[in-house]
């Protein structure tokens, strides 16, 4: 049967993969409403907390032995059907087309091991070996999401550049145009060579976007022609507008950041049935030098929990929110003693030693300093380092900002909670709310 596989996979790929020469052929094209997408997003069904799916041997469905990472592209493959007997009706074969990062992937895997809810336990796949591009298999189609769901950052020197027409001036993403709900598809048709066959392709209606989210142009994309999705990341287009503004900000330090490098954690879902129900909402890592522990904007993450910072997830919008405080506060307050000095973001309950974190918005940040940046904490009893004009200040900027709780024991400062202890004399806890309009406003316009 591999055999078989093999030699209709050649032919397939011969006949269907190459470029037509539209000079000699007449193609008859008509303009379509689809339902059906081109191509899927996996995601995982009953999985758990993981960042993976079982992709099952397509001469054994019931055989585990590759992974398959959530966010690759993929599509069903129709050609390999005929060779289901026997798999059940709720698999679907399918192709790969592009996968996430490796590299991302191993950084979750080299998190700080945790008893219960472990950021590392969501990449442990036991000895099952990762898909590649072009790998084939059986997938739950719970497992499929619809392309239509997703917004996909396209790489500067991808191909859909060179033939757009719209030259390259910064990021760019790509969205399939709807009407009610459906695909607008340009469908060619053709008498082919091959035994007088008639054969056809799909071209799909996309919009072109530039990085502040305008529309540059749309274009009809043929995906099996266009490497763009090689050369893409698909991002839920209800995160899209946070993750585009994170991206930005990001790039006005480092230009050449590419989205590869926004470390980003899929949501956790519970099933009901068929249905999934979010329970945590994806997370992206703020950028942090692993080396220098240096943050955007000048800032500064203090006692990671590990090399890789697994405690600097936050939310999208949240994330956006506290990254747009960073940006005004330099502004603000550039001499010593006002870095932004920031501890736990996400840090579930069940880790132990902290709480209040788990729910992806919040974050510690150390009190502002009279004259030093060290790397050593104080609380706004040390009046020699503490500088409360200055944190005063600071705690203005994130009220502004739409954040939502702030607790910090010092009494002379106006807008803040006092935890009737002492665990907060050392540092404020901020709450972005992701639901709050003040801060996704501050996301969207700056502060």
């Amino acid at each position: 049967m591999k055999l078989v596989l093999l030699l209709m996979t050649l032919i397939s790929y011969s006949v269907f993969s190459q470029t037509p020469d539209y000079s000699k052929v007449e193609w008859v094209c008509e303009e379509l409403e689809a339902s059906d997408p081109p191509f899927y997003v996996s995601d995982e069904y009953r999985q758990g907390d993981k960042i993976w799916e079982n992709l099952r041997n397509i001469d054994n469905s019931r055989i585990a032995d590759t992974y398959i990472p959530r966010g690759s592209i993929v599509e069903v493959d129709e050609q390999l059907f005929q060779y289901g007997e026997g798999v059940p009706d709720y698999r679907v074969p399918i192709r790969v087309l592009s996968l996430p990062s490796e590299e991302e992937e191993q950084k979750v895997r080299d998190a700080k091991w945790r008893k219960r809810d472990s950021i590392a336990q969501m990449a442990r796949v036991g000895r099952k070996k990762r898909a590649e591009v072009d790998s084939i298999g059986w997938l739950d189609h719970r497992a499929l999401k619809q392309a239509k769901n997703f917004v996909f950052f396209v790489k500067e020197d991808a191909e859909v550049h060179a033939d757009s027409g719209v030259p390259y001036v910064g990021p760019t993403y790509l969205e399939f145009k709807l009407r009610n709900g459906k695909y607008l598809v340009n469908r060619c048709c053709t008498p082919d060579s091959f035994g007088g066959e008639e054969k056809c392709f799909d071209k799909h209606l996309m919009n072109v976007i530039d990085s502040n989210g305008d529309v540059l142009t749309e274009r009809y994309i043929n995906h099996q022609e266009c490497s763009f999705l090689t050369d893409s990341r698909p991002i839920r287009n209800t995160e899209i507008d946070s993750v585009r503004n994170i991206l930005n900000m990001v790039r006005k330090e480092s230009p050449n950041t590419a989205i590869d490098e926004l470390e980003m954690l899929p949501p956790l879902q519970a099933w009901r049935g068929s249905k999934s129900i979010i329970t945590r909402k994806e997370m992206t890592k703020i950028p942090v030098d692993e080396e220098t522990q240096e943050g955007p904007y000048g800032s500064f993450h203090y006692k990671p929990d590990d090399a890789v910072s697994s405690d600097a997830y936050l939310k999208p919008t949240s994330m956006c929110a506290f990254m747009r405080v960073m940006e005004k506060w330099k502004t603000l307050c550039g001499e010593p003693g006002c870095q932004i000095q920031f501890g736990d973001l996400y840090h579930h309950d069940n880790w132990g030693a902290h709480s209040g974190h788990d729910s992806g918005e919040c974050v510690d940040i150390r009190p502002m300093r009279k004259d030093d940046d060290l790397d050593v904490g104080l609380t706004y009893k040390q009046t020699r380092r503490y500088d409360r004009e200055k944190t005063r200040d600071f705690v203005k900027l994130i009220k502004k900002s739409g954040a939502r709780i702030t607790i910090f024991n010092d009494r002379r400062i106006p807008g803040v909670r006092n935890d009737g202890g002492s665990v907060h004399n050392d540092h404020l806890h901020v709450c972005f709310g992701e639901n709050r309009p003040k801060v996704q406003e501050s996301c969207k316009d700056g502060l």
